[in-house]
């Protein structure tokens, strides 16, 4: 095939928004999408390989594999083995545990498996996995696994029949990923059948440029690359991907790939040396980027700045270029009979067995926390104790309903707890409250804040069905006296993730709810303040039609955000700085200024109660976490840890709420 340096640049074009995406600089944030382009680029180059060595009878699927090992493995041995010693050092000993896990899932190319299983791309706690980029190396393996085995076989069929047989499997994969997306986001973003489509892309480009040439166009040339970079500026870790939100940036590469030949004007902005020479490290810069990323994160008490970030993402081009020099292209070079065929496959063979035999020692060892001394041993021991398990354990499932019952042995329930993960922390709390008031408790367990007539912006929690059903149960039983809310209110209003002003910056998908309207359409607000002011409302509705049924209503205010994990944050200034933390906290008037909206919202409705007499109370943690007089609210303090992430409540400091609660629900 002759070589194209315009798809060398634009390898640049895909490479470099990834990661200024993964460094979390502002204007990249739908960066992710060059991942989708390097897809489409596979997909064309490889069935353009795989054709003319058919039709030339020279087909090797030998041959293919150890291209593909040259390509591929060299980088990956070394970048992962560079990332070994930081691992020991750094992570914390449930962090290398997934690192072994993930270590294991590498070198069997089935990463993205793992990760479809376990992580949400576009969550806080994968960026600290310096393993986390490796899914889409298994997306493409997979189909370099397959896809030649399916064309030689096909190949018998004639080339217009297996034209139309990748079209109606791109198809088929990208309905898939369309259903995905709303059912089973985070494995749709991860797994091949949800990702082919954009392989196969590639590939129909392969065919119709393989009838009719790479011919010159300006405009669909320039309308490829303008749809490649459009994406990249208006799409944002909110968007659904993959999806048809992915169409612009596929059919923007394979239109670069049919109609930027040389002398387009395309051709002569990719063809520049800058773009070319970044695009033929492409590969291993997209390899360092991560790690570097990971580990900086994993090493930093608070988020790393913007400039650090920057500065990464130059040495992750400059160890690229080592890379490629010194590593890749020795291997991908038969020189002097060096690293021939027989040799190519038994040092990858050896190497992947290795690092898997690495993972799995790491795995089975829980990430040898013996690393450690015993001082920080016990300090981890006391860490766990802060976890969820006396929150899963304090709850029995009924089989006609989906909620579970908590507390004593009476008949029936007589309250209510409902609402999101706000209200699940204080399950194990309120059991043991429960339990000493002889009352019994019917948990629901919803994603979204307890709000009627409403709908999340990820459509996949499809919570506003589960809270009208709710609603509606809750209403038509008498016997329900008393209703609990809880949820992270704040968040659904402001929809964006809490920065506390002292370094600590919690990422992760933005959050936030719209109205149903009375037809059961759902409503997009385009103005914010009219958004926010609507689901406010809608916050009084819900409790206002709860009291109009009789029952007495006991809302939970804002748990005070963190903005940092706080057991995480403890570890790391005893691993890093040797010094004991003996307080963390955030300015109550941080706390007060990002709940202002919901507070306001709250304290009406509480002095309207106070003065009509309604059944409306609300219990306020800031009155426990927090000190007015200091102005600060807590997230650990001497000894105790109040938090086991950045917004969720320990058991420790869930069971502090119990007196508020007592002096409500107590006969």
């Amino acid at each position: 095939m002759k070589y194209r340096p315009e798809i060398d640049g634009l390898r640049a074009i895909a490479v470099l928004p990834v990661i200024l995406f993964h460094a979390g600089l502002q204007g990249f944030n739908g960066g992710f999408v060059g991942v989708d382009v390097f897809f489409v680029i596979s997909g064309f180059l490889i069935t353009s390989i795989l054709m003319r060595d058919i039709e030339k009878q020279r087909f090797s699927l030998l041959q293919f594999y150890e291209r593909r090992a040259r390509r591929i493995l060299p980088a990956l041995f070394f970048v992962v083995l560079c990332t070994l010693p930081f691992a020991w050092l750094w992570m914390l000993p449930h962090q290398l545990h997934n690192f072994s896990q993930g270590l294991i899932a590498v070198f069997l190319f089935i990463s993205n498996i793992l990760f479809g299983r376990k992580s949400d791309y576009f969550a806080p706690a994968t960026e600290e996995n310096p393993l986390l980029h490796t899914w889409s190396l298994a997306v493409e393996e997979q189909y370099y696994l397959l896809f030649p085995l399916f064309l030689v076989f096909a190949w018998r069929w004639g080339k217009q029949k297996l034209y139309y047989s990748l079209m109606f499997f791109a198809l088929l994969s990208l309905g898939l990923s369309e259903w995905n997306w709303r059912n089973e986001s985070i494995a749709n973003f991860f797994l091949a059948p949800a990702r082919a489509w954009e392989l196969f892309a590639g590939s129909l480009a392969a065919f119709i440029a393989d009838k009719h040439g790479v011919r010159a166009n300006n405009w669909l040339s320039s309308l490829g690359l303008f749809l490649v970079i459009s994406s990249i500026f208006a799409y944002d870790k909110n968007t659904p991907f993959p999806s048809i939100y992915a169409i612009p940036p596929v059919l923007g590469t394979a239109l670069i790939m049919l109609f930027a030949k040389q002398g387009t004007l395309v051709a002569r902005l990719l063809s520049w040396k800058p773009m070319i020479q970044i695009g033929l490290i492409s590969y291993s810069a997209y390899l360092w980027h991560q790690p570097l990323f990971a580990f900086a994160r994993i090493r930093s008490l608070n988020e790393p700045s913007h400039g650090l970030m920057l500065t990464l993402s130059v040495l992750s081009l400059v160890l690229a270029w080592m890379s490629v020099r010194w590593i890749e292209t020795p291997f991908r070079v038969k020189r002097n009979g060096l690293f021939e065929r027989q040799m190519i496959f038994t040092y990858s063979l050896l190497g992947s067995l290795c690092f898997i035999a690495l993972g799995f020692m790491g795995y089975q060892n829980k990430g040898f926390k013996n690393r450690f001394d015993n001082q920080y041993i016990q300090f981890l021991a006391n860490f766990e104790k802060t976890q969820r398990a006396e929150n899963a354990q304090a709850c029995t499932h009924l089989d006609d309903l989906d909620g579970c019952v908590l507390g004593s042995n009476m008949p029936k329930p007589t309250i209510v707890l409902f609402g999101d993960s706000h209200a699940g922390m204080l399950r194990g709390s309120l059991a043991k409250l429960a339990q000493e008031l002889d009352l019994k408790v019917l948990f629901f367990a919803s994603n979204c804040p307890p709000v009627m007539d409403v709908y999340a912006n990820l459509s996949v929690e499809r919570c506003d069905e589960f809270n009208a059903k709710t609603f509606q149960w809750i209403k038509s039983h008498p016997e329900i006296k008393t209703v609990i809310l809880a949820s992270r209110w704040t968040l659904s209003v402001e929809k964006k993730r809490y920065i506390n002003g002292l370094g600590g910056a919690e990422s992760g998908v933005d959050f936030w709810l719209d109205l149903i309207d009375e037809h059961g359409q759902k409503v997009t607000h385009t103005s914010e303040s009219k958004r926010q002011k609507a689901v406010l409302k809608q916050y009084q509705a819900t409790i206002e039609s709860l009291l109009k049924a009789d029952k007495q209503v006991i809302v939970v205010k804002p748990i005070p955000e963190m903005g940092w994990n706080i057991p995480n944050l403890l570890i790391k200034k005893k691993l890093f700085n040797q010094q004991e933390a003996p307080e963390v906290y955030v300015p109550f008037s941080s706390y007060e200024q990002r709940n202002q909206k919901v507070l306001n919202l709250f304290e009406s409705m509480e002095m309207q109660a106070q003065q009509t007499d309604q059944k409306l109370k609300f219990v306020d943690p800031a009155q426990v976490l927090c000190n007015r007089s200091t102005q600060k609210c807590y997230g650990a303090k001497g000894t105790e840890i109040y938090y086991f992430d950045d917004d969720h409540l320990s058991q420790n400091a869930s069971h502090k709420l119990n007196p508020l609660f007592k002096a409500i629900l107590a006969p």
